[in-house]
């Protein structure tokens, strides 16, 4: 049985062989990724869409899992929206939850903020359109919040009694 290399290039060659190698494998995929985009009818350069998921631990202890990106999560296809969900990082330090929000093509006075039970609903009302629901724990309340919007992000400081 012939066994396989775990590389797909010689690393007993010299490193211009090994350089020459890997410009050929990028090229293949390169060129196989052209092909894709065109049986698909998708331009070279167009915007594709994009998802994921996005997994964290609340700072109640619990794992919260949520859906980002492009792609709009179960809630929104119920309201039959064009809402798409914004890359959003969370995280606490110093007992503060900092919170930050990609909304590109967004003005800051398009952004809404509702403090609901459980969380922050961060939600967009411009031509583009984006929502999130950022789940936290204990009573928050608009004093709590500090808010800073430039270039497209959104920063939310959540302050220390907030999240106590």
């Amino acid at each position: 049985m012939k066994r396989r290399r775990p590389f797909l290039f010689d690393l007993g060659g010299s490193f211009e062989e090994m350089i020459r190698d890997l410009e050929r494998i990028f090229m293949e995929d390169f060129e196989r990724l052209l092909e894709n985009l065109e049986k698909e009818n998708i331009e070279p350069g167009a915007r594709v869409k994009r998802y994921g998921y996005m997994v964290r631990v609340g700072p109640d202890g619990k794992v919260y899992i949520k859906k980002f990106g492009d792609i709009p999560s179960e809630e929104i296809i119920e309201e039959q929206s064009s809402y798409k969900v914004p890359f959003t990082d969370v995280y606490e330090k110093d007992g503060n939850t900092y919170i930050t929000v990609e909304l590109p093509g967004v003005k800051e006075d398009e952004i809404k903020y509702r403090i609901k039970e459980g969380g922050l609903e961060i939600k967009t009302t411009g031509e583009r359109k984006y929502k999130t629901f950022i789940p936290l724990s204990g009573k928050i309340s608009e004093k709590d919040i500090e808010k800073n919007f430039n270039n497209g992000i959104l920063e939310i400081i959540i302050k220390r009694n907030a999240s106590k």
